[in-house]
């Protein structure tokens, strides 16, 4: 009996399904293993690359599948055995693996948005600063940390507010994650004791999804 053995790896190998079939003749068995995310998860709007494997088989016999097309599509990497799926929404879907006309496997997944990336001024997310230190950074930064996808955001816009001497609010906006000269003036002018706040940040990540993120709240020390 010829067996064919599936690997279907998604990123971080971490749980197990298995799926296996006769065909009508009883010729052939099929045992399919995949090796995927926590909670088999991809996620929307972003590339998320997977390997396929199927053992005594060329690699132009094997073609994979989405169960439900609306959900997303399928592009073939220039890897060897690697494509890249791509969620176009969230739900759940599956991927079936093919031999020739023979379905070899079938394997589920869920499609989550990206979590928000956090916002950063001199690495902080806020708490004491020296007023010359933070007159002296040039950009807030967004970041998504503890994340499977190393993803790039762009910061395209922010507010900071700021007390005058005369007690009243002054918010100063700007496109894009610069801080501005007219904004490090303002810094300039504060005492010890003063707030400052970076807030209505604005990002965009890959997904292209613009995101408002955390707000950034400095004390002058």
């Amino acid at each position: 009996m010829k067996k064919i053995t599936i690997l279907l790896i998604v990123l971080l190998s971490i749980s197990y399904n298995s799926f296996s079939q006769d065909n009508k003749n009883d010729e052939l068995k099929y045992n399919a293993c995949v090796s995927a995310t926590k909670m088999n998860t991809m996620y929307l709007g972003i590339k998320n690359p997977i390997d396929v494997v199927v053992s005594n088989c060329s690699i132009d016999e094997i073609s994979i599948k989405l169960d439900n097309d609306t959900i997303g599509k399928i592009e073939k990497t220039d890897r060897k055995n690697q494509y890249s799926v791509i969620p176009a929404k969230q739900g759940h879907f599956k991927i079936k693996v093919y031999v020739g006309d023979k379905l070899v496997g079938i394997f589920p997944f869920r499609v989550l948005s990206i979590p928000k990336p956090t916002a950063r001024i001199n690495r902080q997310t806020g708490g004491k600063i020296k007023k010359m230190k933070l007159v002296q950074q040039s950009a807030i930064i967004a970041r998504l940390d503890n994340f499977a996808f190393d993803l790039s955001y762009k910061v395209v816009s922010f507010d900071m507010v700021y007390k005058n001497s005369n007690n009243e609010e002054v918010v100063l906006s700007t496109k894009g994650n610069r801080i501005i000269p007219k904004q490090k003036t303002a810094i300039k002018t504060l005492k010890v004791g003063d707030t400052v706040i970076f807030q209505n940040i604005y990002a965009i990540g890959p997904d292209n999804i613009k995101n408002k993120i955390n707000d950034i709240v400095f004390v002058i020390e």
